[in-house]
């Protein structure tokens, strides 16, 4: 038997290829920009399927990077690091410390001087942020599937200090255009890096749960990022001609046609077929089922029926990625249900069907699997946000903060010399991904085609007596 790893064209989804978009050219200004680089230690459970959140959305050498890319610039950049930030993976307060940031408890965040600009969490928003004096802008992961009135989104819109909130998840679309054409940049950069580190710790979960040599036929749904990681872990992992064999779904014919050709070298051990919805023949006796659909700015749709799961092998295991957007199973009785509704009710019924039928089928919902790759998942997200807040920061200085994103929501051209494309192209990918912003000094604006739980954002504001309109 060959066990040496197959290799596979992934093209732009192939972290090793994908390289971090630069710092743009911009002409030399002048003032002061103000960074905060947040903690998300609040968001998990310390449990196995929902642990502590352990990455950090910035690491050190990249905020070395961007005061002195913004000091070229003539801005001076003053950051404030969250006591704890990088601690849980590998970079200690020391080591921000050094390269110049101040290291504060949270309990200071109220009384920060100068104030931040700009405030970033690889995460959505958790409880203490609402202590931040603004105004600033946050960026950083939302998922607004579901905003409930005691979570840290729904207390920050209540706190009313944010001048706009940018969810990193819909960030994209414009800048990888810019680059050199032999090096390949990620179209939507901070979710696709994240959503590769989830694939593979899918992988690794489906292959802890059965054995990678007892696993016969694993079954995805959702042939982007995800499914091309697990694919890609799966097919690696086991190069035999007579193990794993992978079928994926996807409701793009156009991806299902890109993984048959990226995955052409693997013996025809991977099938993939378009389709909207999962049926009972296509689960049976099958191994494992891992759920990516993404749907941006959405509640993820629903892809499979629960009583179409039980058909599944004995000791299969379901890994639901998109418990993000309140998950991918239909269940009935659970149509509107929370995450946490949802969550307990599929393990529920599972338990119970288990005792029935002697099936041990096993049920992994978790919205931050790439927390078990700490170390690599961080610094493949910083590296891809350090020039966002770049731009973020540098417009802070030179135009205002009010300013900057008024020029990022209407996309109005700026004015003065020696910008470079891929400055307007980050301009666009921020664009893209704004959630919530002001305009002078109009109501909060809830950007409809970015937040699944309108109804959620509009209740934490009216609750809390802020104004708001939606667009």
């Amino acid at each position: 038997m060959d066990d040496s790893p197959l290799q596979f064209d992934l093209g732009r989804l192939d972290p090793a290829r994908a390289k971090a978009l630069p710092i743009p050219r911009v002409p030399r200004a002048s003032g002061e920009a103000v960074l905060v680089v947040g903690t998300d230690d609040e968001i998990g459970r310390r449990t196995m399927d929902d642990p502590q959140e352990r990455r950090v959305g910035i690491v050190p050498a990249d905020v070395k990077l961007l005061i002195d890319e913004l000091g070229k610039a003539g801005v001076s950049c003053k950051v404030f690091a969250v006591k704890g930030a990088g601690e849980r993976c590998g970079f200690a307060d020391e080591a921000y410390e050094k390269i110049g940031a101040a290291v504060v408890p949270k309990a200071q965040l109220a009384n920060l001087s100068p104030r931040p600009h700009v405030f970033h969490a690889l995460k959505e928003p958790c409880g203490y942020e609402e202590h931040l004096r603004g105004p600033f802008v946050r960026i950083g992961a939302l998922h607004t599937g579901e905003i409930r009135g005691d979570g840290g989104l729904a207390r920050l819109l209540a706190a009313g200090q944010c001048h706009a909130i940018i969810d990193g998840s819909s960030l994209g679309g414009f800048a990888y255009r810019y680059r050199d054409p032999d090096l390949v940049a990620s179209e939507f950069p901070l979710r696709q890096g994240m959503s590769w580190c989830a694939g593979l710790v899918a992988a690794r979960r489906v292959k802890a749960n059965r054995g990678k040599n007892e696993l016969k036929r694993v079954v995805l749904f959702g042939g982007g990022v995800v499914g091309t990681a697990v694919a890609y872990d799966l097919l690696n992992d086991s190069p035999d001609q007579s193990s794993v064999r992978v079928t994926i779904y996807d409701r793009d014919a156009g991806a299902c046609e890109r993984l048959r050709r990226q995955f052409g070298s693997c013996g025809g051990r991977l099938e993939a077929f378009t389709k909207n919805a999962l049926e009972k023949s296509d689960l049976e006796d099958a191994d494992a089922l891992v759920l990516s659909p993404f749907n941006p700015g959405r509640r993820s749709p629903k892809v499979v029926e629960f009583q179409d799961i039980l058909e599944m092998s004995a000791k299969a295991a379901i890994v639901d990625v998109s418990i993000d957007e309140t998950g991918s199973i239909h269940v009935p009785g659970l149509e509107d249900a929370g995450v946490d509704d949802y969550k307990s009710g599929i393990e529920s019924r599972l338990a119970a069907f288990n005792r029935e039928s002697r099936k041990e089928l096993s049920y992994l919902a978790s919205s931050h699997l790439p927390t078990e790759l700490p170390e690599f998942s961080s610094e493949l997200h910083s590296k891809s946000v350090t020039p966002y807040l770049f731009v973020l920061l540098y417009m802070a200085a030179r135009h205002g903060l009010a300013d900057a994103v008024e020029s990022i929501s209407s996309l109005r051209p700026l004015g003065g010399r020696g910008f470079d494309p891929l400055f307007d192209g980050l301009r666009c990918d921020l664009h893209n991904g704004l959630a919530f912003c002001r305009h002078g000094e109009q109501p909060l604006q809830i950007v409809r085609s970015r937040v699944a739980d309108v109804k959620g954002a509009m209740a934490a504001l009216t609750e809390a007596g802020r104004a708001y309109f939606v667009d």
